[in-house]
């Protein structure tokens, strides 16, 4: 493989590993319109729901 693909393939890896997914996303909207508490109560319901998978 030449060395132009690996650095395309890394370049990809870097960029989509540093994007927010969903999840992240809808806690920093719920931070941002209810405050902190909210975004705690948020957060920890994802992490309880993606616990069990």
């Amino acid at each position: 493989m030449a060395l132009h693909t690996w650095w395309l393939f890394a370049a990809a890896v870097f960029l989509l590993s540093g994007t927010p997914g969903p999840n992240m996303l809808h806690v920093l909207s719920r931070s941002v319109e209810f405050g902190w508490r909210r975004s705690i109560e948020v957060a920890l319901s994802v992490r309880t729901v993606f616990g069990f998978e």
